[in-house]
Parts: structure tokens; C-alpha cells; sequence
């Protein structure tokens, strides 16, 4: 699945409000819940892990990232499970 974002991936902090953010490459279903980065909602995050459905974030603004992502380029965040 993939989710447009108003940033390219999910942070440890919001990076339109801090300067000392941290980007995630890759993240687990759990963390997203237990550190609350606000992703999607709790219930959508669940079913994705649930059903095993890994979720690709990225800048939806950012001209040409949609491309990017569907020709397989490494780009934004992929949540899934890392059991």
C-alpha cells in the first residue's frame, strides 16, 4: 500500500516543527503505535499489520516521487512487519 504524505517518510519527530529529526527507512507496525508517529490512524495501522500489508510513505508533493516509488526507487518509508 502506499500512503501520500506532506513530508518524504515518517521521523522521530515532526520535521516541519523540529530541526533535529531523524528519518526511518524502515519501521515496524508496532513502533509506529508504541512511538505514535502518526502515520495513519491507530485502527488502519492495525490492519495493515494484521493483514501483513507492508506501507510505503511518501511526499506525495514532490514531483515525480509516485513514479519513483512504482518504478521501485528507494524512496520515503516502508512500514512492515519485522518479526
Amino acid at each position: 500500500m502506499v500512503k501520500g504524505s506532506n513530508v518524504d517518510g515518517l521521523y522521530n519527530k515532526d520535521p516541519l516543527e523540529h530541526d533535529e529529526e531523524v528519518k526511518y527507512d524502515v519501521v515496524s507496525f508496532d513502533e509506529v503505535v508504541q512511538k505514535r508517529l502518526g502515520v495513519m490512524g491507530q485502527a488502519a495501522i492495525a490492519m495493515c499489520r494484521d493483514d501483513n500489508v507492508p506501507v510505503k510513505v511518501f511526499d506525495m508533493n514532490k514531483d515525480g516521487d509516485l513514479m519513483r516509488l512504482l518504478m521501485g526507487d528507494n524512496i520515503g518509508t516502508t512500514v512492515m512487519q519485522l518479526d
